[in-house]
């Protein structure tokens, strides 16, 4: 699935004038999602805005060693959590721009494909509450993906190599020889 995160990395950091001209800081970390934000200590730090890249595929054969993924693909979506959405709050403006990161960021991913994989289509959104220190919103979506790789299978089953001779003593008196030429 590298070639779906490549994708993904590149039309984020291409594109961070979309951010920018929204007001907004544009997203500075992208990597793959190990559960960075839950369990902060055990991973290096990172800076938010972030999107962090997770992905599972369910395959079916199509045919010569060829096989067709329908992938589900999460971005996570990791924000500061230092303003307010509550109706009297005095940075009600600020905080009501979380939502346009999850926009923005739907804009620019939504309808990506790849030489390997069909356009990505958004399927659902919702937000994590578990992290409380930090606003976190994750964004899903499918496509289908090819993979080839196991048509390289032929390259590694038959390998030449040279002749090989063994020949060994088991017992005192009885002795086998193999010829694998």
């Amino acid at each position: 699935m590298n070639a779906i995160y490549t994708k993904i990395i590149e039309q984020l950091t291409n594109n961070q004038n979309v951010f920018t001209e929204a007001g907004l800081l544009p997203i500075r970390h992208i990597d793959k999602f190990r559960g960075q934000y839950m369990n902060p200590e055990a991973h290096e730090s990172f800076e938010t805005p972030a999107v962090f890249y997770k992905w599972g595929a369910n395959w079916v054969d199509v045919g010569g060693n060829v096989q067709r993924g329908d992938v589900s693909v999460e971005l996570h979506v990791v924000l500061d959590n230092y303003h307010s959405v509550a109706a009297n709050s005095s940075d009600y403006a600020e905080g009501m721009k979380i939502d346009t990161y999850y926009e923005l960021i739907n804009t620019l991913v939504h309808g990506l494909s790849g030489q390997k994989f069909s356009a990505l289509k958004r399927t659902s959104d919702q937000p994590d509450d578990m992290p409380t220190h930090l606003i976190v919103h994750i964004i899903n979506y499918k496509c289908n993906y090819t993979d080839a790789t196991a048509a390289n299978v032929q390259k590694y089953l038959y390998v030449a190599g040279e002749n090989v001779s063994l020949q060994s003593t088991i017992h005192k008196d009885t002795q086998y020889s193999i010829d694998l030429t």
